[in-house]
């Protein structure tokens, strides 16, 4: 081996062990005496982490919980105008004592900018709880704006609400995509309105899509599919108290691939908490009945020799959710039954898990199964090979089910500090599973 050829392969090994050392642990900007922070923000709750690490600069961010001092847990729950995000900070370690829950409104008029800028105050405030027991406290200033006497803005929102809590949201959407032998077009439109207040829940809405598709074959000719839906719903709860509910629900409805001209559907229905509701954020196991009649009219005859029919039917639920510092899970069982004839009746179960395993080592369980028996719309001539093809219609079938699964595993620095945004979208840089971009 000559010299030269030594020398690159010595300078090859330097370089690749110039990341072990003693300060392999200390990112820059770290701060060694500074709260360790573990967030973990759970279902709807987009938490933009570039922009919380540059604006909580007093923390250490960590990418696993059993290195922080601190575990803040966000979920979510719909609310009149938008979303109330919940972060729970649960203390580790020396401050195992100390707990804190920090509500933030999110409304559906709100920029990505001023949700995360709503997180990020959020977070700060809840953190100071943490904080003051440390010798980073005395690094820590306070400013207060104090609103001005004149501010327009400010009198305003003292003024009653005029709305008296509705919210209303009107919704269109287009799709398209072409080739040279085929195309395909879908348009769509909703509007809804909903009121929602500690003693009532009122929620209506309206829908209508259309999808259009033409396909070229080798031999030239062609074949155009089209499918149309539209529907009307409502909903209407009176809270009795912490834990029971009762309400309606309606709906009007009509579909070209489940064979329905018009079907009318009326359920009053009873819901029972198991846990009181001002603590769904975290935990809720709930048991739903409800009992009403469904009228519809066929576009087709049905494999039952009906164009039309009024059934009685009664439907039942059970859910199951949890939001821990383990990770969360949503288990519900559903049954629906035809009172008229107790042989037509549907009952499935579906679910979702994701668990944190062990250190950086997570699970996600997701999966669904229904057994099928009141498929009461069928038209009797079947379907054809193209309708089969392109879903034009619903299918006869006795079950149906849907799964899948996943295991991630994580190592490496504790730190999770670092903000670097060069060449986003290029490689899988900084774990994210980013994509080339051509």
């Amino acid at each position: 081996m000559s010299s030269k050829t030594a020398g690159w392969i010595f300078g090859c090994l330097l370089v690749l062990a110039a990341p072990i050392g003693v300060k392999a642990q200390t990112p820059d900007g770290a701060d060694r005496g500074a709260i360790r922070l573990f967030l973990d923000c759970q279902g709807r709750i987009h938490c933009d982490m570039d922009f919380l690490r540059r604006e909580i600069r007093f923390v250490d961010f960590m990418r696993d919980r059993q290195d922080a001092d601190v575990h803040v847990l966000g979920v979510s729950q719909n609310s009149g105008g938008g979303q109330i995000l919940t972060f729970s900070f649960i203390g580790l370690r020396d401050f195992d004592s100390v707990t804190a829950n920090y509500d933030v409104a999110v409304s559906s008029t709100d920029t990505s900018d001023e949700q995360r800028r709503k997180i990020s105050r959020t977070l700060q405030m809840g953190l100071m709880e943490f904080v003051a027991r440390t010798p980073a406290a005395e690094r820590i200033q306070i400013t207060y704006e104090a609103p001005e006497t004149n501010d327009a803005t400010a009198l305003e929102e003292q003024k009653p609400d005029p709305w008296n809590f509705w919210v209303f949201r009107i919704g269109a959407n287009g799709f398209t995509f072409g080739e040279s032998r085929q195309s395909f077009l879908n348009y769509s439109g909703s509007v809804n309105a909903s009121r929602v207040t500690d003693d009532w829940k009122i929620v209506f809405g309206s829908h209508a899509s259309k999808q259009i598709s033409d396909f070229t074959f080798s031999d030239g000719t062609t074949l155009h599919s089209t499918q149309e839906s539209y529907g009307w719903n409502g909903l209407v709860v009176s809270s009795i108290n912490s834990n029971w509910s009762f309400g309606f629900a309606g709906d009007v409805n009509s579909s070209t691939y489940s064979n329905t001209k018009i079907q009318f559907q009326f359920y009053p229905a009873v819901e029972f908490n198991a846990f009181p509701y001002d603590e769904s954020s975290r935990q809720s196991l709930i048991f739903r009945y409800g009992i009403g009649v469904r009228a519809v009219a066929y576009n087709e005859v049905t494999i039952y020799d009906k164009t039309e029919e009024t059934l009685p039917e009664h439907v039942f639920a059970v859910q199951l959710q949890q939001n821990q510092p383990w990770g969360r899970t949503s288990i519900e069982l559903n049954a629906a039954q035809v009172l008229s004839d107790l042989s037509k009746y549907q009952v499935g179960v579906y679910g979702n898990l994701n668990i944190r395993l062990v250190r950086g080592l997570d699970l996600r369980l997701n999966g669904s199964y229904s057994k099928i028996n009141n498929q009461l719309s069928l038209p009797r001539g079947g379907a054809t090979d193209e309708e089969v093809l392109l879903r034009r219609q619903q299918l006869e079938t006795n079950y149906r089910y849907n799964g899948s699964f996943g295991l991630s595993y994580r190592f490496g620095s504790i730190f999770n500090n670092i903000v670097n945004p060069r060449m986003r979208g290029i490689g899988g840089g900084g774990g994210g599973g980013e994509v080339f971009f051509f």
